[in-house]
Protein backbone atom coordinates (compact mmCIF):
# COMPACT_ATOMS: atom_id res chain seq x y z
CA UNK A 1 0.00 0.00 0.00
CA UNK A 2 1.16 3.25 -1.06
CA UNK A 3 0.66 5.95 1.59
CA UNK A 4 0.66 9.34 -0.02
CA UNK A 5 -0.13 11.80 2.84
CA UNK A 6 -0.32 12.07 6.64
CA UNK A 7 -2.65 14.81 8.65
CA UNK A 8 -2.33 15.70 11.70
CA UNK A 9 -5.22 17.16 13.66
CA UNK A 10 -4.76 19.10 17.09
CA UNK A 11 -7.50 19.33 19.59
CA UNK A 12 -7.63 20.22 23.16
CA UNK A 13 -7.63 18.05 26.08
CA UNK A 14 -10.77 18.91 26.89
CA UNK A 15 -13.92 18.03 24.54
CA UNK A 16 -16.68 19.88 26.52
CA UNK A 17 -15.57 22.94 25.97
CA UNK A 18 -18.29 25.01 24.66
CA UNK A 19 -15.43 27.55 22.81
CA UNK A 20 -14.32 24.47 20.77
CA UNK A 21 -16.27 23.74 17.40
CA UNK A 22 -16.26 20.34 15.82
CA UNK A 23 -16.38 19.31 12.11
CA UNK A 24 -16.66 16.35 10.11
CA UNK A 25 -14.13 15.81 7.36
CA UNK A 26 -14.69 13.21 4.48
CA UNK A 27 -11.55 11.68 3.33
CA UNK A 28 -11.93 9.59 0.28
CA UNK A 29 -10.40 6.66 -0.51
CA UNK A 30 -9.78 5.03 -3.75
CA UNK A 31 -12.94 2.35 -3.47
CA UNK A 32 -16.19 4.13 -2.25
CA UNK A 33 -16.59 2.30 1.00
CA UNK A 34 -13.47 3.41 1.92
CA UNK A 35 -14.34 6.14 4.40
CA UNK A 36 -13.08 7.51 7.38
CA UNK A 37 -14.43 10.35 9.12
CA UNK A 38 -12.39 12.65 10.82
CA UNK A 39 -12.72 15.09 13.44
CA UNK A 40 -10.90 18.49 13.53
CA UNK A 41 -11.54 21.53 15.77
CA UNK A 42 -11.89 25.35 14.87
CA UNK A 43 -8.73 27.69 16.09
CA UNK A 44 -10.91 28.35 19.32
CA UNK A 45 -8.79 26.18 22.19
CA UNK A 46 -8.76 27.55 25.49
CA UNK A 47 -6.32 24.51 26.84
CA UNK A 48 -2.69 24.21 26.36
CA UNK A 49 -1.98 21.07 26.28
CA UNK A 50 -2.94 19.57 22.50
CA UNK A 51 -3.04 15.92 21.28
CA UNK A 52 -3.24 14.85 18.09
CA UNK A 53 -5.29 12.23 15.92
CA UNK A 54 -3.53 11.58 12.57
CA UNK A 55 -4.72 9.86 9.31
CA UNK A 56 -3.05 8.37 6.87
CA UNK A 57 -4.54 8.42 3.50
CA UNK A 58 -3.64 5.53 1.30
CA UNK A 59 -3.95 5.07 -1.72
CA UNK A 60 -3.59 1.20 -2.65
CA UNK A 61 -1.74 -0.06 -5.84
CA UNK A 62 -4.19 -0.94 -8.90
CA UNK A 63 -5.74 -3.97 -9.07
CA UNK A 64 -3.47 -5.41 -11.38
CA UNK A 65 -5.03 -9.04 -11.11
CA UNK A 66 -8.52 -7.84 -11.46
CA UNK A 67 -7.74 -5.35 -14.87
CA UNK A 68 -6.61 -8.45 -16.37
CA UNK A 69 -9.78 -10.13 -16.24
CA UNK A 70 -11.14 -7.69 -17.77
CA UNK A 71 -10.26 -8.32 -21.83
CA UNK A 72 -9.46 -4.77 -22.92
CA UNK A 73 -7.51 -5.88 -26.74
CA UNK A 74 -4.06 -4.84 -25.73
CA UNK A 75 -3.82 -4.60 -22.27
CA UNK A 76 -0.58 -4.49 -20.44
CA UNK A 77 0.28 -2.90 -17.55
CA UNK A 78 2.82 -0.41 -17.42
CA UNK A 79 5.10 1.92 -15.01
CA UNK A 80 4.12 4.19 -12.21
CA UNK A 81 0.73 2.04 -11.58
CA UNK A 82 -0.32 2.48 -14.60
CA UNK A 83 -2.25 0.71 -17.82
CA UNK A 84 -2.31 0.72 -21.60
CA UNK A 85 -4.67 -0.84 -24.23
CA UNK A 86 -7.25 -0.46 -26.74
CA UNK A 87 -9.24 3.18 -26.67
CA UNK A 88 -12.51 2.35 -24.05
CA UNK A 89 -14.87 4.91 -26.24
CA UNK A 90 -16.15 1.40 -28.23
CA UNK A 91 -18.88 0.30 -27.50
CA UNK A 92 -17.57 -2.88 -26.53
CA UNK A 93 -15.08 -1.65 -23.82
CA UNK A 94 -17.41 1.88 -22.58
CA UNK A 95 -18.30 -0.56 -19.91
CA UNK A 96 -14.81 -1.13 -18.48
CA UNK A 97 -14.56 2.58 -17.82
CA UNK A 98 -16.50 2.36 -14.37
CA UNK A 99 -14.73 -0.96 -13.37
CA UNK A 100 -11.37 0.92 -14.29
CA UNK A 101 -11.86 3.37 -11.59
CA UNK A 102 -12.89 0.94 -8.95
CA UNK A 103 -9.75 -1.22 -9.63
CA UNK A 104 -7.66 1.94 -9.08
CA UNK A 105 -6.68 4.26 -12.25
CA UNK A 106 -8.07 7.81 -11.92
CA UNK A 107 -7.10 9.14 -15.16
CA UNK A 108 -7.54 8.44 -18.91
CA UNK A 109 -5.15 9.76 -21.86
CA UNK A 110 -6.58 9.47 -25.07
CA UNK A 111 -3.51 9.70 -27.74
CA UNK A 112 -6.33 10.08 -30.90
CA UNK A 113 -6.82 13.67 -32.62
CA UNK A 114 -9.65 15.31 -30.63
CA UNK A 115 -12.91 14.17 -32.15
CA UNK A 116 -16.12 16.51 -32.28
CA UNK A 117 -18.01 13.96 -29.96
CA UNK A 118 -17.92 15.00 -25.84
CA UNK A 119 -19.56 11.12 -25.61
CA UNK A 120 -16.23 9.63 -24.44
CA UNK A 121 -14.94 12.43 -22.31
CA UNK A 122 -18.55 12.36 -20.61
CA UNK A 123 -18.58 9.24 -20.40
CA UNK A 124 -14.64 9.17 -18.39
CA UNK A 125 -15.46 12.20 -16.33
CA UNK A 126 -18.87 10.77 -15.13
CA UNK A 127 -17.28 7.88 -13.49
CA UNK A 128 -15.13 9.73 -11.66
CA UNK A 129 -11.72 9.72 -14.26
CA UNK A 130 -9.77 12.53 -15.59
CA UNK A 131 -9.96 12.88 -19.09
CA UNK A 132 -7.03 13.86 -21.39
CA UNK A 133 -6.93 14.54 -25.11
CA UNK A 134 -2.44 14.60 -26.08
CA UNK A 135 -2.86 13.92 -29.93
CA UNK A 136 0.25 11.75 -31.05
CA UNK A 137 1.50 10.06 -34.16
CA UNK A 138 4.42 9.39 -36.05
CA UNK A 139 4.30 12.62 -38.62
CA UNK A 140 0.98 14.53 -39.49
CA UNK A 141 0.80 15.84 -35.68
CA UNK A 142 2.78 18.59 -35.95
CA UNK A 143 5.82 18.92 -32.89
CA UNK A 144 4.64 22.00 -31.63
CA UNK A 145 1.49 20.86 -30.87
CA UNK A 146 2.85 17.68 -29.44
CA UNK A 147 5.28 19.82 -27.38
CA UNK A 148 2.29 22.48 -25.79
CA UNK A 149 1.35 19.23 -24.56
CA UNK A 150 4.64 18.46 -22.63
CA UNK A 151 3.90 20.31 -19.17
CA UNK A 152 0.18 18.95 -18.52
CA UNK A 153 0.89 15.63 -20.22
CA UNK A 154 4.26 14.91 -18.12
CA UNK A 155 2.41 16.16 -14.56
CA UNK A 156 -0.58 13.35 -15.88
CA UNK A 157 1.95 10.69 -16.07
CA UNK A 158 4.10 11.48 -13.07
CA UNK A 159 1.03 11.10 -11.31
CA UNK A 160 0.67 7.80 -12.48
CA UNK A 161 -2.58 5.77 -12.29
CA UNK A 162 -3.53 6.76 -15.71
CA UNK A 163 -5.22 4.48 -18.91
CA UNK A 164 -3.32 5.72 -21.99
CA UNK A 165 -4.65 4.46 -25.86
CA UNK A 166 -4.75 5.49 -29.27
CA UNK A 167 -7.31 3.53 -31.24
CA UNK A 168 -6.00 0.21 -30.60
CA UNK A 169 -3.25 0.42 -28.00
CA UNK A 170 -0.47 0.09 -30.14
CA UNK A 171 1.66 2.61 -32.13
CA UNK A 172 0.98 5.80 -31.08
CA UNK A 173 0.84 4.40 -27.16
CA UNK A 174 4.51 3.06 -28.03
CA UNK A 175 5.29 7.30 -29.09
CA UNK A 176 3.65 8.43 -26.54
CA UNK A 177 5.30 6.38 -23.79
CA UNK A 178 8.81 6.70 -25.92
CA UNK A 179 8.43 10.83 -26.21
CA UNK A 180 7.39 10.61 -22.23
CA UNK A 181 11.08 8.43 -21.28
CA UNK A 182 12.83 10.76 -23.30
CA UNK A 183 11.77 14.20 -22.67
CA UNK A 184 10.19 13.87 -19.12
CA UNK A 185 13.19 14.60 -16.49
CA UNK A 186 10.92 12.41 -14.32
CA UNK A 187 10.66 8.97 -15.61
CA UNK A 188 13.81 5.99 -14.88
CA UNK A 189 11.93 3.08 -16.70
CA UNK A 190 12.50 2.36 -20.24
CA UNK A 191 9.17 1.66 -21.61
CA UNK A 192 8.73 -1.55 -23.93
CA UNK A 193 7.06 -0.99 -26.98
CA UNK A 194 4.71 -3.85 -27.12
CA UNK A 195 2.86 -2.25 -30.50
CA UNK A 196 6.04 -2.28 -32.39
CA UNK A 197 6.51 -6.00 -31.38
CA UNK A 198 2.85 -7.01 -32.07
CA UNK A 199 3.28 -6.31 -35.67
CA UNK A 200 7.02 -6.41 -36.21
CA UNK A 201 7.74 -3.43 -36.61
CA UNK A 202 11.03 -1.07 -36.06
CA UNK A 203 11.36 1.73 -34.70
CA UNK A 204 12.30 4.08 -37.01
CA UNK A 205 9.17 6.52 -37.00
CA UNK A 206 9.52 6.37 -32.93
CA UNK A 207 13.46 7.61 -33.87
CA UNK A 208 11.98 10.45 -36.49
CA UNK A 209 8.97 11.53 -34.15
CA UNK A 210 11.84 12.13 -31.13
CA UNK A 211 14.33 13.81 -32.98
CA UNK A 212 12.46 16.49 -34.94
CA UNK A 213 11.08 17.42 -31.34
CA UNK A 214 14.52 17.44 -30.36
CA UNK A 215 15.24 19.88 -32.93
CA UNK A 216 12.68 22.39 -31.05
CA UNK A 217 13.65 21.85 -27.71
CA UNK A 218 15.96 24.71 -26.72
CA UNK A 219 17.93 24.95 -23.51
CA UNK A 220 14.94 27.65 -22.41
CA UNK A 221 12.47 25.24 -23.35
CA UNK A 222 14.08 22.07 -21.15
CA UNK A 223 14.04 23.88 -18.60
CA UNK A 224 10.90 24.69 -18.28
CA UNK A 225 9.69 21.05 -18.82
CA UNK A 226 11.95 20.29 -15.51
CA UNK A 227 15.33 19.57 -16.90
CA UNK A 228 18.33 21.24 -14.87
CA UNK A 229 21.89 20.79 -16.31
CA UNK A 230 23.30 18.26 -19.02
CA UNK A 231 19.59 18.01 -20.02
CA UNK A 232 21.27 17.41 -23.91
CA UNK A 233 23.41 15.25 -22.64
CA UNK A 234 20.84 12.48 -20.20
CA UNK A 235 18.45 12.89 -23.33
CA UNK A 236 20.87 11.47 -25.56
CA UNK A 237 21.90 8.57 -23.06
CA UNK A 238 18.14 8.31 -22.75
CA UNK A 239 17.59 7.73 -26.46
CA UNK A 240 21.22 5.13 -26.83
CA UNK A 241 18.84 3.13 -23.84
CA UNK A 242 15.45 3.30 -25.68
CA UNK A 243 17.12 1.64 -28.74
CA UNK A 244 19.07 -0.72 -26.76
CA UNK A 245 15.84 -2.20 -25.04
CA UNK A 246 14.11 -1.85 -27.79
CA UNK A 247 16.12 -4.48 -29.97
CA UNK A 248 16.88 -6.60 -26.49
CA UNK A 249 13.30 -7.47 -26.33
CA UNK A 250 12.05 -7.88 -29.65
CA UNK A 251 10.52 -10.87 -29.72
CA UNK A 252 12.92 -13.77 -31.19
CA UNK A 253 11.32 -15.51 -34.36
Amino acid sequence: MEKISQTSIHRPHATSNKNIKIKKIKVTYDSPKEKALVRKTTEKATHDIPYTYTVAVIKRPVAKSKVDSLNITNLKSISNNSLRGETLSSKKNRWAIKKLRRYGIESVIDLREKYTSEKYPQMCKSEGLKYYNFPIDSHSISDDEIIRNFPVMFKVMNDGRYYISCAQGLHRTDIALALNYIFNPKVQDVPIMIGHYHDNMDMSDIARRINSISKKLNPEKLKALGWEKDAEEEITKRKLKLVKSFYENYPKK
